[in-house]
């Protein structure tokens, strides 16, 4: 008989026979697993990097990684609006804030890009390359004494991070241009360690 089913499919019914006082069909079965599993999925936790996420943030992780592809594309524009739109979906995402800002500063929008950078760090002050993108802002706008207090808050913070021989050649450079200029930095062309630092983006690491 059914019941003798060697792979256990009969068991479940006659199981479910004695809970709920009725056989179930295969496909009755299959029904009532899902409408089981389902809620269960819709409580499943998101993880990211180690920390719980919801399940928007979760989604907007796919649009900041479609962001960083087109950046490195070069595609700055279609980095912009996939960012944009991470932004707009998770607001309170601090990886989403940050992507917008590095993206933001790549197409010269500087004054949004520091905002929308010092959003995530405030949120999350362990971004490594945020903090350096944040400094790389600074310098293009000539405010250098900024981006080395940003530089020593770096490696006050990681001072074995991703990031620190970088951060230590760069805060060399930039604590020598600030004694030739005594401070400050001619408009125009930035100086190249902005070009070494833009480099670095505060994608999901």
């Amino acid at each position: 008989k059914k019941e003798q089913n060697r792979y256990g499919g009969e068991v479940m019914v006659i199981k479910l026979s004695f809970v709920f006082g009725k056989k179930f069909s295969s496909a009755s079965y299959l029904l009532l697993a899902l409408a089981i599993a389902l809620p269960a999925c819709a409580n499943a936790e998101y993880t990211y990097h180690g920390r719980s996420i919801t399940k928007t943030e979760y989604e907007a992780t796919f649009l900041i990684q479609k962001a960083h592809d087109f950046d490195a594309q070069g595609e700055f524009e279609k980095a912009l609006e996939a960012a944009e739109r991470a932004v707009d979906m998770a607001p309170e995402f601090p990886e989403a804030q940050a992507a917008y800002g590095t993206v933001l500063s790549q197409t010269g929008h500087v004054k949004e890009a520091e905002e929308h950078l010092r959003t995530g760090l405030k949120m999350k002050d362990d971004m490594q390359a945020a903090w350096l993108s944040l400094a790389a802002v600074c310098t293009s706008t000539g405010r250098n004494s900024e981006a080395r207090d940003i530089y020593k808050m770096y490696l006050l913070r990681f001072p074995n991070g991703k990031y620190a021989p970088k951060i230590h050649a760069l805060l060399a450079i930039v604590e020598n241009h600030l004694k030739t200029v005594s401070g400050t930095t001619p408009g125009g062309t930035s100086p190249d360690y902005f070009v070494e630092a833009r480099g670095e983006y505060p994608w999901p690491q």
